[in-house]
C-alpha cells in the first residue's frame, strides 16, 4: 500500500489517521493510535466512521478530538465576527471620507458644469472632450464628488443654456447704449462648412455714449437655401427684427464685393452700403498684375511651384536659406517692397479695437506715395516698375474721387489725429456742409441719408485725392500717386534708403500743419461753430486714442461728437467678421463634420461674445 495524503481534510480527527491507498487503488483510512493500526473504510471522505472508531476503541482520543474541534470552532466564529465587524467599520469609513456624489442639482456640480460649457465653447473643445479618460482623471483628482456629466449632457442642455445667457448679457448691453445712439453698422458674409452647411453672418459695431467701441457677434445662423440678394436681405430684415433694433437712425453695411451682397444691399434703400477696403485693394492688386504679360504667371504658378518645392524638401529649404543668408537678401525683394505698403495698410485698417474707416483715405494717400517714390527710384527698373506703375493707376480707378465720398472724408476729418490734413479749403467747405446734414439726421433719427436720397454705394461714388488741393495753404495737394515733398521726377526720396512706412508722407505733414485754418463764420450755424472750435487745434497725432479724445471733449463739441460717435464706428474692412468665420472653421474639424448646424451657430456665438 502506499500512501495518501489527507488533501484537504480539515478535521482534527485526522490527526489520528492516515489515508493509504491499496494495491487495487482503494483508499483505506489507518488509525494511527499506538498499535491499533486498524484499517477504517470512508470512501465518500466524511468523518463519522473515524469518530465512530475513536470512541469505541479509543475514548481518551475521542474525547479529545471533540474537545479540539470545539475549541476550533468558537475561535473561527470569533474571528467571522470580528472580520464582519471590520468590514462595517470599514463601509462606514468609506462613506465618511470619500463622500458620495454630489447630484447633478448641487450648486457645486452646477457650476462646475457650467465652468466646463464655458471651457468647451472658448477653447473650441469637442464635446467628447468630458468622456476622455485623462479629463475624468483630472476631475476625479480635483473634486472626487463631482460627477462628470455626459457629452450629450453638454450639448442638448449645458450649452444651449449657456449661449441664451450670452445672448440675453449682449441684448441687455446692447438695449442699454442703444437709448442714445446716432447710427450702427453691419459687417456680413456668407460661409459654408466642411460639412457643405451654409451659414450667413452678422456683426454689429457701434459707439456707446461712454465713447467705446464696441462690436459683437450678433448671428452666425444657418442659410439654406439659394444665396441671392432677395435672400441675404431678407435674414437682414430678419436679424434687425429679431434683435429690435431701431431702424430710425442710419445703418451701415460693410460688405465683400460679390454680386448677391451687391444685389442685396441696393434692394434696401435705407442702407448705407459700403465696401470692403481690403477686398478692393485685393482686387486692385489682381487688376495690375493680371495686366502684365507674365506676370500672373510668375505670381502664381511659378512661385506656386517655388514654395510647393521648398516645403516639401527639408535639404532644398536649407540650401534657400544658405544662399539667401550668402546674398544678404531675399528672392522677389523688389515685389516686396512694393507690396510691403499694401500689407501694412490692410493689418491696420483691420483692427478691431479701434476707429478704421477714418484711416481709409491717409492709408490710399500713403500707398500711392510710397509707389511714387519706387517709380522715381533710378534703381529701380523693368518689371517692377511696371507694376508699380500699374498698381498706381489701379488705385485711382478702384477708388475714384475718395476725398470727396461719404462718410469716408467725413469720417476721416472727424478724427482728431488727421482733421484736415488731407483736405483743401474748397475741400474742407464740401465736408463740413455735409456735417450739417449729418447733424440734423443723426439729431432727427431720420432713415434717410447724405447722398444719394438715404442710400450710399461708396465703391460707386468715391473720389480721388488727385483732384484736390493741399491742406495747408491752398496750393495744388499732390495725388496720391504723385511726387510728395523730396520725390520729383527722376529724384530718389532721402525714404528709400531706409524702411519706407505706409505713414511716412503723414508724419512730415503732420509737422507742417497749422492749428488755426478756420472757416468762415456764422454765428447761427452751431456746427460751423463746433467745427471753428474744432480746429483751432492741431491734430493729435498718430497712434492717440481718438475716441478717448472725443469722449473728453464732446461737452464743448457735443454735435460734433454725436456725429463722431455715428461714423467713426463704421469699421473700413470686414476682416472682424472673418475672424469670427475663422471660429466656425475652426470648430467645424474634419473629426467635427457631423456637428449639427445649430450647435455650430452656439459655439461660435459664445466663443466671441463671451
Amino acid at each position: 500500500m502506499a500512501d495518501s495524503n489527507n488533501g484537504n481534510c480539515r478535521s482534527i480527527v485526522w490527526e489520528f489517521f492516515s489515508r493509504q491507498k491499496t494495491n487495487g487503488n482503494r483508499i483505506i483510512d489507518i488509525c494511527k493510535i499506538g498499535t491499533c493500526k486498524l484499517p477504517v473504510q470512508c470512501p465518500t471522505g466524511a468523518t463519522t466512521g473515524l469518530y465512530a472508531h475513536l470512541r469505541a476503541a479509543h475514548p481518551k482520543a475521542h474525547k479529545e478530538c471533540v474537545a479540539r474541534n470545539e475549541e476550533n470552532r468558537k475561535r473561527k466564529l470569533a474571528e467571522q465576527e470580528l472580520k464582519n465587524e471590520n468590514k462595517k467599520q470599514s463601509k462606514a469609513d468609506d462613506l465618511f471620507n470619500k463622500k458620495a456624489h454630489w447630484s447633478s442639482s448641487h450648486p457645486n456640480a452646477i457650476a462646475i458644469t457650467n465652468s466646463v460649457g464655458r471651457m468647451l465653447a472658448l477653447d473650441m473643445l469637442p464635446y467628447d472632450f468630458v468622456e476622455g479618460r485623462g479629463f475624468k482623471e483630472l476631475m476625479k483628482l480635483m473634486e472626487p464628488q463631482y460627477l462628470v456629466p455626459s457629452r450629450t449632457t453638454f450639448s442638448r442642455s449645458v450649452v444651449p443654456e449657456l449661449y441664451c445667457s450670452v445672448k440675453q448679457k449682449t441684448a441687455n448691453e446692447i438695449y442699454r447704449d442703444f437709448e442714445d445712439i446716432p447710427s450702427y453698422s453691419f459687417t456680413t458674409d456668407l460661409w459654408t462648412s466642411r460639412a457643405q452647411d451654409p451659414f450667413i453672418y452678422f456683426r454689429l459695431s457701434y459707439v456707446s455714449p461712454e465713447f467705446e467701441l464696441k462690436t459683437f457677434a450678433l448671428e452666425n445662423k444657418p442659410f439654406p437655401g439659394e444665396h441671392t440678394g432677395e435672400s441675404i436681405l431678407e435674414s437682414l430684415d430678419k436679424t434687425i427684427d429679431n434683435w429690435e433694433l431701431p431702424r430710425t437712425v442710419p445703418i451701415y453695411a460693410l460688405r465683400d464685393n460679390g454680386s448677391n451682397m451687391k444685389s442685396a444691399m441696393n434692394l434696401l434703400q435705407s442702407l448705407y452700403d459700403l465696401s470692403c477696403f481690403d477686398h478692393t485693394l485685393q482686387l486692385t492688386i489682381n487688376d495690375a498684375v493680371s495686366e502684365i504679360n507674365g506676370m500672373k504667371t510668375v505670381f502664381y504658378s511659378k512661385s506656386r511651384r517655388i514654395v510647393s518645392h521648398y516645403h516639401h524638401s527639408c535639404q532644398a529649404t536649407q540650401n534657400l536659406h544658405r544662399e539667401q543668408k550668402r546674398l544678404g537678401k531675399k528672392l522677389a525683394e523688389g515685389y516686396h517692397t512694393i507690396l510691403a505698403p499694401f500689407e501694412q495698410a490692410s493689418r491696420e485698417l483691420s483692427g478691431k479695437n479701434y476707429p478704421t474707416l477714418s484711416m481709409k483715405i491717409p492709408a490710399l494717400h500713403g500707398l500711392n506715395q510710397q509707389l511714387q517714390r519706387f517709380i522715381n527710384n533710378p534703381s529701380h527698373k523693368g518689371c517692377g516698375v511696371l507694376i508699380a506703375r500699374k498698381l498706381k493707376l489701379k488705385l485711382d480707378r478702384r477708388f475714384p474721387q475718395l476725398i470727396s465720398a461719404l462718410p469716408d472724408a467725413a469720417c476721416t476729418f472727424l478724427d482728431p489725429q488727421y482733421k484736415s490734413i488731407f483736405f483743401s479749403e474748397q475741400q474742407q467747405a464740401t465736408v463740413v456742409e455735409s456735417l450739417h446734414q449729418y447733424s440734423k439726421e443723426f439729431r432727427s433719427h431720420g432713415s434717410t441719408g447724405v447722398g444719394g436720397g438715404g442710400h450710399c454705394a461708396s465703391s460707386d461714388r468715391d473720389t480721388n485725392l488727385i483732384q484736390g488741393t493741399s491742406a495747408s495753404d491752398g496750393a495744388p495737394a499732390p495725388a496720391f500717386g504723385s511726387a510728395g515733398p523730396g520725390s520729383g521726377p527722376g529724384r530718389t526720396s532721402a525714404a528709400t534708403s531706409k524702411p519706407s512706412s505706409l505713414w511716412d508722407d503723414f508724419d512730415s505733414m503732420l509737422t507742417t500743419a497749422t492749428a488755426n485754418r478756420m472757416l468762415p463764420v456764422d454765428d447761427a450755424a452751431s456746427v460751423q461753430e463746433e467745427v471753428r472750435m474744432y480746429m483751432i487745434e492741431p491734430p493729435i497725432g498718430r497712434n492717440a486714442n481718438v475716441l478717448n479724445w472725443w469722449k473728453v471733449n464732446h461737452h464743448r463739441l457735443p454735435k460734433l461728437s454725436r456725429i463722431a460717435r455715428a461714423l467713426l464706428a463704421i469699421p473700413a474692412t470686414s476682416v472682424n467678421l472673418e475672424r469670427l468665420i475663422s471660429t466656425s472653421s475652426n470648430i467645424v474639424t474634419r473629426r467635427r463634420c457631423n456637428l449639427l448646424s445649430e450647435h455650430v451657430a452656439e459655439l461660435t456665438y459664445i466663443h466671441e461674445n463671451l
